[in-house]
């Protein structure tokens, strides 16, 4: 009985952390975000308005982890908010060089950091055999291809044209 009260009381506190989360967010998204993106637009300096979305990121990101969420969400609400702004097509050529230069190099090389490969072992030999598989189906697939006169006529006829070995998968 005590385990079911605990897990209740967690669960209910949970949730209602989460609902705090979303309702900070929508109202700082809705009427804290558009003054606070004008009021930087004013400034006399270089990059202010990169600068606040910025902050803004970082800010709801901040949001989210403090309330037991994740950042990835916080920084999502705080896109959200910006992109109904009037400085959306503004700071969408200016953030995006920068996420894909720091945030985007950062953020895989943190998953990356978190597999573990302690399992592999034991499937060795069935990813060998089946990377090697998908490697001949495909070398077999597009030589065959060439040599049929109705593939010429009917190209889109067939899936996972443009396929490598490497990602042959996909088409199954």
């Amino acid at each position: 009985m005590r385990c079911q009260v605990l897990w209740l009381h967690t669960t209910g506190m949970l949730c209602g952390l989460m609902l705090l989360f979303f309702v900070l967010a929508l109202s700082l998204g809705k009427w804290f975000v558009p003054k606070f993106l004008a009021v930087f637009s004013r400034l006399n300096a270089s990059e202010n308005e990169t600068t606040a979305a910025l902050v803004l990121c970082f800010g709801f990101a901040f949001l989210a982890v403090s309330l037991g969420m994740s950042d990835v969400l916080g920084a999502y609400f705080a896109g959200l908010a910006i992109s109904e702004t009037n400085f959306k097509e503004r700071l969408a050529l200016k953030i995006e060089p920068i996420g894909y230069a720091v945030f985007i190099p950062v953020f895989f090389v943190s998953i990356g950091l978190n597999i573990s490969f302690v399992g592999m072992s034991k499937d060795i030999l069935f990813m060998f055999d089946h990377h090697c598989y998908l490697g001949q189906t495909d070398r077999l697939w597009f030589g065959s291809k060439m040599f049929w006169p109705i593939y010429q006529r009917c190209k889109h006829c067939w899936r996972g044209d443009g396929l490598t070995w490497r990602n042959g998968a996909g088409r199954y």
